[in-house]
């Protein structure tokens, strides 16, 4: 009797690699690889939300006097305030009234 190609197999914990149906193999390895990446899902939103925690609770409010000069900024950059400039306005009378005191 050969031992690397077993006639008959009495139990699946003899099934070795080589004498196990394709589609054994195939389901074997779907789900050890589905399940590696749902667990790895799982780790990335834990992390996600603790680090998200963090930045809300502990390095936002260091930043926002910042943030919020910043945006005032931008504000005033994206809308800058207009100025009217009006020529000032002279009555004849004082306008000779002044020449007449500088001797002109």
């Amino acid at each position: 009797m050969n031992p690397a190609a077993p006639t008959q197999i009495q139990s699946k914990s003899e099934r070795t690699l080589y004498n196990s149906s394709l589609t054994s193999i195939f389901f074997r390895n779907f789900f050890a690889g589905f399940s590696r990446s749902l667990g790895g899902l799982i780790l990335y939103v834990i992390f996600v939300y603790i680090g998200y925690q963090l930045l809300v609770t502990r390095f936002l409010p260091l930043v926002q006097p910042y943030l919020q000069a910043f945006l005032d900024l931008s504000q005033v950059a994206t809308h800058p305030p207009t100025l009217e400039l009006q020529a000032p306005q002279f009555d004849t009378s004082q306008l000779q009234n002044l020449l007449k005191q500088t001797g002109h």
